[in-house]
């Protein structure tokens, strides 16, 4: 869990302030509606994308056909922008283990 995360499910009630889930529906619900991005469907909007392990030169391939733009990488996080439309497609992909997008 993010410190974003931390901070959206304290405020909606689904964890308490120790991290203590409870209310599990509400986490999934409001994860499994994480594609939904307040911004133009074509409009790119900055995300940081945490890789697993696993990543390789394919993984750079895939995700650029996606439409990231990498603007700056270090390790296995990358942080650039990504149309807005593409997020579904970044988070399926298989060395994908996160993403955070900015102002969700």
């Amino acid at each position: 869990m993010t410190y974003k995360e931390y901070k959206r499910f304290l405020e909606k009630n689904f964890i308490d302030i120790t991290g203590r889930i409870i209310d599990p529906n509400g986490i999934k619900k409001m994860r499994s509606f994480g594609d939904v991005v307040d911004a133009p469907v074509d409009e790119k909007v900055h995300v940081c994308v945490i890789l697993n392990d696993t990543f390789d030169q394919n993984t750079a391939i895939r995700l650029e056909r996606v439409g990231l733009e990498v603007e700056q990488g270090l390790g296995n996080e990358l942080i650039g922008r990504v149309p807005s439309s593409s997020i579904s497609k970044l988070r399926k992909d298989v060395d994908v283990k996160e993403v955070e997008v900015s102002g969700e």
